[in-house]
C-alpha cells in the first residue's frame, strides 16, 4: 500500500516530466558530418544522443538518417561542382 506522500511524489515527478517534455525550446538537430575524421566522434555522440538512443520507431530513425545523409550529399555535391 503506497502512502499519500509516495503518491504525491509520483504525481509531482510526472508533472515535472510533462513540463520538460513540452518545454518551449526548439528540438535539437544533429550536427551534419562533413567527412572530417576529427569531427566524427562528436558527430557520432550527438547522433546517438539525439536519435539512436531515443525511443523512436525504426521509420523515424531512418527518416533522421536520411535527412543527415542528404545534407552531406548535397554539401559535397556543391563543394565539387
Amino acid at each position: 500500500m503506497a502512502s499519500s506522500a509516495d503518491e504525491g511524489m509520483t504525481e509531482m515527478l510526472a508533472m515535472i516530466k510533462k513540463s520538460a517534455d513540452t518545454s518551449s525550446l526548439p528540438p535539437a538537430k544533429p550536427m551534419v558530418f562533413s567527412g572530417d575524421n576529427l569531427e566524427y566522434r562528436q558527430w557520432n555522440s550527438t547522433f546517438n544522443l539525439l536519435i539512436e538512443d531515443k525511443d523512436l520507431s525504426p521509420a523515424q530513425k531512418l527518416s533522421y538518417s536520411y535527412y543527415v545523409l542528404s545534407i552531406i550529399y548535397y554539401g559535397l555535391k556543391a563543394a565539387y561542382l
